[in-house]
């Protein structure tokens, strides 16, 4: 009896699955990685639109948003239907992290301050650059995740360099990406 009890457990562990995702979406990634650039399997065109995955019983697990062979927003879900973790890309790189707990409420993620760093560093080397664009949005980015030297940054005056155009444009992104939990 007990040489059997492996083989009971192994199938009451499959029985007791519902949660997980659908292995039958899981058998083959749809997209390949190529140069920093996610396509489609036999395409040369970078890759838009989404990869959605789901549970057994067809409830969304998780959706990844590409734009130009970049992921743009990855979402996932609990099995009972409650957001999850969601994560905002910017330029390939990752650049907002949300997490919600089991009832609903916003949590900050613990490695902000990591990501921060990166963010600061990436804006340093676009200012350097004089691409103020990328710039004061990877400021942004990384005083949103608590970067000290971000924060005392773009609490000083604009710099006079910096255009009417530019500063509409760095608010249209950085507004898009601080819009978390809508699509």
């Amino acid at each position: 009896m007990w040489r059997c009890l492996p083989l009971v457990l192994a199938l009451w562990g499959v029985s007791c699955g519902k949660g997980k995702p659908d292995p039958s979406t899981a058998q083959r990634e749809p997209l390949a990685l190529r140069n920093g650039l996610f396509y489609e399997h036999g395409s040369d065109q970078p890759f838009s639109g989404a990869v959605k995955r789901t549970y057994n019983d067809g409830k969304p697990s998780t959706i990844i948003y590409y734009r130009n062979g970049h992921q743009h927003l990855l979402r996932m879900w609990t099995p009972d239907g409650r957001l999850e973790i969601e994560q905002r890309f910017h330029q390939g790189h990752l650049a907002l992290v949300a997490t919600w707990d089991r009832d609903g409420e916003f949590q900050i993620w613990r490695k902000s301050d990591e990501l921060a760093v990166e963010q600061i560093q990436r804006a340093q080397k676009f200012l350097g650059e004089t691409n103020l664009v990328s710039g004061f949005v990877w400021l942004q980015l990384a005083a949103y995740n608590g970067e000290p030297q971000a924060r005392q940054f773009l609490s000083a005056l604009m710099p006079s360099a910096v255009t009417e155009a530019q500063i509409s444009e760095i608010n249209r992104q950085t507004d898009a990406l601080f819009n978390l939990g809508q699509p």
